[in-house]
């Protein structure tokens, strides 16, 4: 049988620094062909352990990805929100609201497989008086 190295296990402190470490290489383009060694270098690890930091960093470069999606979207559809609160005149209103129907997603290609295909049927409602705008929303158009 082969001689096992005796390795000290970093704590998890000391592990959480390497991570973020390499968080920042994998930042700021580091490939893991050259990333491997220089941790390897770095920390006196072998090239498996290397890979794990490796592997946590994108794990951790995923959730802040979704996090910043996430607040992304939301502050889009705030701003959407405001721009209808402040718009001025039917066509605008309309507008903002087609552009926020389609940062939801809320447009399905499925039915006709073209693009932009609304889920809902859309009315040219320009010209018409606020009792026939109301006749329309009651029957559900």
């Amino acid at each position: 049988m082969a001689k096992r190295e005796n390795f000290d296990r970093a704590d998890r402190a000391t592990v959480e620094a390497r991570v973020m470490a390499v968080y920042n290489m994998l930042l700021e383009g580091w490939t893991d062909k050259v990333l491997v060694p220089e941790i390897v270098r770095l920390y006196q690890v072998k090239a498996r352990q290397a890979r794990n930091y490796i592997k946590r960093a994108r794990v951790r470069m995923q959730g802040v990805r979704e996090r910043a999606e996430d607040n992304a979207l939301a502050y889009h559809v705030a701003a959407r929100r405001r721009l209808l609160r402040d718009a001025k005149g039917i066509d605008l209103k309309l507008k903002v609201l087609k552009d926020e129907a389609q940062l939801l997603g809320l447009y399905d290609r499925s039915a006709t497989g073209k693009k932009d295909d609304p889920i809902y049927e859309v009315h040219d409602v320009r010209g018409l008086s606020d009792d026939e705008l109301r006749r329309m929303a009651e029957r559900g158009k």
